[in-house]
């Protein structure tokens, strides 16, 4: 049987329909905490360790800094997904290389807040084991990567806006 025009048209609506389906499945993917730490990347975050200098962040990242001095850099990234989640990070140095890190991530609606809040948890309980639990905020203190002593410090907060935001603090310890 050969097919003439007018009986592809049901067949190219099939399969628009099924590339739409699929195409928005895809485009509507959630965010979760390995997406944004990246630990695939190796490093203490997102491919970077604890004392590393400027230059080596700079090199890193893939994003383009919206903030750069000598002892801080801040990135900004923007949302890829149909969302509107963004998130910003702010990287601080003292003569040491890197000390602090600074995340704040704002989900676009309280689903996946929770969702990310709760990823964020889990990731840190798996990679720290059991986080202490005080009145505002869960805190780990490990060893990284290379020996250092970090305390990392996953809240909620207020942030550009005063719009709810998750706040990651990651932070070399000196005791």
């Amino acid at each position: 049987m050969r097919l003439v025009p007018i009986q592809l048209i049901p067949l190219c609506f099939a399969a628009m329909t099924l590339q739409a389906v699929v195409g928005c499945q895809t485009a509507q993917t959630q965010l979760n905490a390995e997406t944004i730490l990246m630990p695939e990347k190796g490093g203490d975050f997102r491919g970077i360790h604890m004392g590393d200098e400027p230059k080596a962040i700079k090199r890193n990242e893939q994003a383009t800094s919206v903030y750069s001095m000598p002892d801080e850099l801040i990135y900004r990234f923007e949302p890829k997904e149909i969302d509107s989640t963004w998130y910003e990070i702010s990287y601080s140095f003292n003569l040491d290389g890197l000390n602090h890190i600074h995340l704040d991530v704002y989900p676009a609606n309280e689903a996946l807040f929770d969702h990310l809040m709760s990823d964020f948890q889990d990731y840190y309980q798996q990679r720290f084991g059991d986080g202490k639990t005080l009145s505002s905020h869960v805190e780990w203190r490990s060893l990284t990567e290379h020996g250092r002593l970090v305390t990392v410090s996953l809240s909620k907060g207020h942030g550009k806006e005063n719009r709810s935001c998750i706040r990651l603090l990651f932070n070399e310890s000196m005791q």
